[in-house]
């Protein structure tokens, strides 16, 4: 994939070693990659430039995913949530909404992914 086809992920996640080792997995599997530390961060890089896909931890300060979910959700962005929670994974499943349990496999996050954009795409397209 080109870098002017590349897909653009912003990466929210609050640990540091999480972050990094996510964005490293995400940019193998040529995505262009944004991180940030937390959900306000998220909101104002939302506004600022164009996102393909949003990849979140949950339980982080400042309302965690649920303020970077109902945001995207606003703004028809589709998003995975990347948690070490079994039980957050299980809900978010019920509710329709991509999810994935830390550590996954590199095809498991970038298969979600596809599925999150494609999601999102005919939704937009309907």
């Amino acid at each position: 994939m080109s870098a002017a086809t590349k897909r653009r992920v912003l990466l929210v996640d609050d640990t540091e070693l999480s972050l990094r080792a996510t964005s490293r997995i995400l940019s193998a599997m040529s995505y262009d990659v944004v991180t940030c530390t937390g959900p306000l961060e998220a909101l104002e890089l939302l506004g600022q430039s164009w996102i393909d896909c949003v990849v979140t931890d949950w339980d982080m300060p400042d309302g965690g995913g649920s303020v970077v979910l109902a945001a995207c959700h606003h703004c028809a962005i589709p998003v995975v949530v990347y948690t070490g929670d079994v039980e957050t994974v299980e809900a978010l499943e019920r509710r329709c909404v991509e999810a994935v349990l830390k550590p996954s496999t590199m095809p498991t996050l970038q298969a979600a992914i596809a599925r999150a954009i494609a999601t999102t795409t005919e939704r937009r397209s309907a």
